[in-house]
């Protein structure tokens, strides 16, 4: 138990530093990742970026070059007029928001 407990908090951790990276790269193109976005990219690479950081070096930096402008380019909010799901029900403008009486 204790040892899932660990991994959680390295995986939050590494997914916390990559995204860190991702925005700082994205930020030069005007372009955001939002949070579900994030999560849905890092879940999906997640085993590519363990090799990344547990295989030999050659196979780490064919890897990392692989996977570098993919990771990119799926964070990347493709709408940058729409907002996330978590302001539009702050601002009451979801489909299935409470309509006023």
């Amino acid at each position: 138990m204790e040892a899932l407990f660990y991994a959680a908090i390295l995986t939050m951790l590494v997914s916390r530093r990559v995204l860190a990276l991702v925005r700082e790269g994205l930020r030069r193109r005007q372009r955001d990742v939002t949070p579900a976005r994030w999560a849905a990219v890092f879940a999906a690479y997640a085993a590519d970026l363990l090799t990344v950081a547990t295989a030999p070096l050659a196979l780490a930096l064919l890897t990392a070059r692989r996977i570098h402008d993919v990771i990119a380019s799926e964070a990347a909010n493709p709408s940058r007029r729409h907002r996330g799901l978590l302001e539009d029900v702050q601002a009451r403008t979801h489909a299935l928001s409470p309509k006023p009486a």
